[in-house]
Order: structure tokens, then sequence, then C-alpha cells
């Protein structure tokens, strides 16, 4: 009876509500808004049709990364990863709109499907073993720009040209994310009406001598990621790329100010939702204010060595 009475509920009611009546918690009010969107998560998952293409591309490239992970190895065997490889080849399925089946990270994809199967016909000329790149630019030089960049609060009365908009938003998409998935997306403002309107609603947008030329908001598209249980990473992927765009914009002789987003009240969320027309699953991680330094800002002082990292012996 208890079976049946459990089949009847899993067809009635939604993932979110199942698990809330199988598996019961109380939790602290701070807590529910995380939990909440876990969830949420989970049940855009649940249904085909809230994916889409964006969905299925970010899933096709975690598995590519993980077959192509096994070709790198340059000593793996014929018959690895052939789960992985029918997940990825089923992605590539889904994928239905022209603009993204010739996107440049699905035909990577492709051609890592094409190696791995070339593979499996024991072609050992099919695995990933490439020489390793050398960096163009020496440690002295990216250490200066890594300390020299400034949080600036104070902007010319000048506009940013839309190709070094480029140049920063495009740096976004070659910082690591967490299988390769490339989640985030940039959110790009320089309209300046627009532009105060969006610092209107974020409350780290403070102590701004002039209006800067640019807003930015950078995201990351929950779907691809596996809830609770990888809920730090959309945050971390989309972190590791915005450092990318702060390092990019100081060396173009640009200012980028991140902004504070985790104080943000449910009301300002969904005005900047509206205000830059971002989706509901994707998560807004942090702003930023972009613009011409008016003039410098002091140097924080940084902790000591001893207190930053610490070399581990083994016994």
């Amino acid at each position: 009876m208890k079976d049946v009475l459990k089949k009847i509920v899993t067809r009635l009611l939604p993932l979110s509500i199942r698990r809330k009546l199988f598996h019961p918690m109380i939790v602290p009010t701070d807590y529910r808004d995380e939990i909440e969107l876990a969830e949420t998560v989970l049940s855009w998952r649940a249904s085909k049709n809230n994916l889409d293409d964006a969905f299925w591309s970010a899933e096709l490239r975690k598995f590519a990364h993980i077959l192509d992970k096994g070709l790198q190895r340059c000593d793996c065997e014929p018959g690895h990863s052939s789960d992985f490889f029918k997940q990825a080849k089923d992605c590539l399925m889904e994928i239905k709109s022209p603009e993204y089946l010739n996107d440049d990270s699905v035909n990577w994809a492709k051609e890592i499907i094409s190696s791995y199967e070339k593979f499996q016909a024991e072609d050992k000329q099919a695995s990933g073993c490439e020489e390793f790149k050398e960096a163009n630019c020496n440690f002295a030089q990216i250490d200066s720009l890594i300390k020299t960049r400034r949080s600036i609060r104070d902007f010319q009365n000048k506009p940013i040209q839309r190709a070094d908009l480029r140049k920063i938003a495009q740096s976004m998409k070659w910082a690591p994310s967490s299988c390769n998935r490339q989640t985030s997306k940039i959110f790009i403002v320089d309209d300046p009406k627009l532009i105060e309107s969006c610092i209107e609603n974020n409350s780290g947008a403070t102590c701004f001598s002039h209006k800067p030329p640019c807003f930015m908001s950078f995201c990351a598209d929950l779907r691809p990621y596996l809830m609770p249980q990888e809920m730090i990473l959309p945050v971390l992927d989309t972190a590791l790329g915005i450092q990318n765009c702060a390092l990019v914009a100081h060396s173009l002789g640009l200012g980028m100010t991140i902004l504070n987003w985790t104080h943000h009240s449910r009301q300002q969320d969904l005005a900047l939702r509206k205000l830059l027309k971002i989706p509901s699953h994707y998560r807004i991680v942090a702003n930023a204010l972009l613009g011409w330094p008016g003039h410098g800002a002091p140097t924080p002082v940084r902790k000591s060595d001893f207190n930053a990292y610490t070399f581990v012996e083994g016994e």
C-alpha cells in the first residue's frame, strides 16, 4: 500500500513538493532562499520543457570535457568512459538551433566525440596529447597587472568603446569552469539612464564621485549544476571569470569595481532582472561598474605571507 501511495504522489505532485513530503526539514529563515533555489533548479532539470539549447550545450561541454580528460592521458585504453560518450551524443542530439549547432564550443565537443570514436577503433593518433604552450608574458608583467589593479571610485566623463567592452567580456570565456560547463554570462549596460536604474537597485554601488559609463551583471545559468551538491560551483565558476575581466580592464587602462550583491533584497533582485532581462534560471553572482579612472586609489596593505599560505610537510 505504501509503494502504491508513493507512486500516486510521484505522478501527481511536483518534485519540490515531493521532496518536502519525503524529507521534511525545518531551517532558519536565513537559509530558506538558498534551499528554495536548489529545489527550483531540481524542478527545472526534471522537465525537458525547461531545458533549451543553452542547457544542452553546457551539458555537452561537460561530457566532452570528461572524454577529453581521458584522451589527454596518452596512455588510456579503448573502452574507457563509454557512458559519458553516450551522454555526450545524447546532448548533441538535443541541440536544435543552427546558432548553437555552429557554436565554437559545440564544434569542439563534436571533435572530441569524433576523436573518441577513432580512439575506440584503435587509432592511437586520436589521443589528445599536445605540446605545452608557454605564455607570451613573463611573471613580472603578470605580477604588476595583478598588484596595480584597483577598485576605482572616480570615473571620467568618457564613454567606453564597445570594442573594449567586448575584449573584457570575451576574457570571461577563457576562465576555468567546472567540467568546462561555461555557464557564465555577462549582461552589459552602457546606456546612462539604464545604468542609473541599475545602480539604484544595487546597495553596494556607493561612494562614486561621477556616474560610471558601464554597468555589468555577472550571472551563471544554474540548470547544468547538480543541486544541492554543486551549490557553490556557479559562484566559483563566475568569480574566476570576473577576475579575468577585472585584469583585462586594467590592462586596457580601465577601472572595474566589483559590487557586493550578497545583501540584495528580493525586490532588488526582481527589479534588476527586469531591467536587464535576466532569465530566472540565471543567478546574479555579482555586478560591477566600469570606467576610465579619474584618479588612482590607495593600495590596501595585504596580510603577511605567513598568514596567506603555508607549506604542509609530509610525515
